[in-house]
């Protein structure tokens, strides 16, 4: 496995690249027999609409944390992101995996932090396909997902 990333972080903005990959020797299915490599790459940007500054690996800090009876609503920061997920052809030449070899994916999501200790995440992914994938008899060129996530750090 290996894999290279870089973040920028500018104030209230941060862009991230990040590349990762595996290299796989001897994958087998019972009859076949092959090696593979797996990769996968994103770029992604967020800003701190409320403009508190961003630091690597740290929660945010609101300037004015939600109090709904003073009018304060926290930190809120936007997101975008793309990525892509590839496999080596071979695999499925040699019917080691099923599916398509390549995934582009665009995420658009919304982030509030209403103290230094709650953040809620809300984000919308379309993932597009390379190839029909088949799923319960249905075919599909693309799925759709929206997602929600609450954390507390302590």
């Amino acid at each position: 496995r290996y894999g290279a990333d870089v973040q920028w972080l500018y104030g209230p903005g941060d862009g991230k690249l990040e590349w990762v990959g595996s290299h796989y020797d001897n994958l087998n299915n019972g009859t076949v027999s092959d090696a593979l490599d797996v990769n996968g790459w994103y770029l992604s940007a967020s800003h701190v609409l409320t403009g508190e500054r961003k630091n690597r690996n740290k929660p945010i800090t609101p300037y004015a944390p939600f109090d709904p009876r003073t009018g304060a609503w926290g930190a809120w920061e936007v997101l975008g992101r793309f990525e892509q997920f590839l496999v080596q052809s071979g695999a499925f030449k040699t019917a080691l995996a099923t599916g398509t070899n390549r995934v582009d994916a665009i995420t658009a999501g919304l982030t509030w932090w209403p103290n230094v200790h709650i953040k809620v995440m809300t984000d919308y992914v379309w993932s597009m396909f390379k190839d029909t994938v088949v799923s319960s008899g249905v075919g599909l060129d693309s799925e759709q997902l929206a997602q929600m996530r609450f954390q507390y750090d302590f």
